[in-house]
């Protein structure tokens, strides 16, 4: 069985679908619930309360309030790190760089994009760990994640709206995809790969240093700009939707690029995920993939205009 999907539910649903839809909750949206697509509001025939938000075909009520939330950061033990502006190489010098990175074995679709480009970036800010389960059930009203272990583990299972829109509740937003890579690999010269067995253990939640599981955020060693996580746990959602190589891609970091994206009719528009999870076996900062769909090793972390 595919630990990823539920089978139960989607032959359920499927039934649901052929049945009429008679018996679904009033603010279901079978695109979103079955294909795990693209979030979309309550008809407009029903609305939740307002306190509510309509997810995944429920009314859901969150625990933090409008209100609340202008305090988001101390009410949810939410620290930044501030990068500043400044240049980098954005892109794969080769698919084959990294430790644990064999030649001919390809990160996903890092190949798709070998060529680097220069891009310009303004000072911006990042969550310093992902998203856990606890803080985005206080702001969502719900606990998203496929394995839900622990207040402190990544929340996982997500998709791009239901991330975007947590970082909207908050004051936030999602990072772009340069401002990501810039964290890692830009700023600081953060990304030189590790070069032994000693290193991935001390960074990195992946493969056998992580059990094959998600780990509680931040407790691994930082990377040098002090961000926890980005290389490992669980690979991370970012803004821009996925363009298989760097042909007109933007030369400054944000906003993100989301022109010339490719759309399904009914899984929406295809997104991109950087880094890698706990479930992989190789790492490279350099990893990204498109996505469509909710998966268990797949979370986010929200950025914020530097101060």
């Amino acid at each position: 069985m595919d630990r990823h999907r539920n089978p139960a539910r989607s032959l359920g649903t499927r039934l649901l679908i052929v049945a009429g839809l008679l018996v679904l909750p009033s603010c279901w949206d079978w695109e979103d619930s079955y294909t795990l697509g693209p979030f979309k509001s309550c008809p407009e025939d029903f609305q939740c309360e307002p306190e509510e938000l309509c997810l995944r075909g429920e009314c859901h009520r969150p625990e933090l309030s409008e209100e609340d939330l202008e305090d988001a950061d101390a009410l949810l033990g939410i620290e930044w790190v501030c990068l500043p502006a400044g240049s980098f190489m954005m892109g794969c010098p080769e698919p084959s760089v990294g430790f644990f990175w064999p030649v001919g074995v390809d990160c996903h679709y890092s190949s798709a994009a070998p060529t680097q480009h220069e891009v310009e970036m303004q000072a911006y800010c990042l969550m310093h760990t992902e998203v856990t389960e606890e803080q985005f059930e206080r702001v969502m009203g719900l606990n998203a994640s496929f394995y839900p272990l622990g207040p402190d583990y990544p929340v996982e299972h997500v998709d791009w709206s239901e991330a975007r829109l947590f970082c909207e509740r908050i004051g936030a937003r999602l990072p772009t995809e340069a401002e990501w890579e810039y964290a890692v690999q830009g700023a600081a010269a953060a990304g030189a790969p590790c070069e032994d067995e000693a290193c991935l253990d001390a960074t990195e939640w992946i493969g056998i240093y992580s059990q094959n599981q998600k780990q509680p955020v931040g407790t691994k060693l930082p990377n040098a700009n002090g961000l926890f996580d980005l290389q490992g746990n669980v690979s991370e959602i970012v803004e821009d939707c996925f363009h298989p190589d760097n042909k007109g891609a933007p030369s400054t970091g944000y906003p993100a690029w989301s022109t010339g994206c490719k759309t399904y009719s009914r899984s929406g528009i295809q997104r991109t995920e950087k880094g890698n999870n706990y479930a992989d076996m190789y790492s490279h900062w350099c990893c990204r993939s498109p996505f469509l769909y909710r998966y268990s090793t797949r979370g986010f972390r929200c950025a914020a205009d530097s101060p």
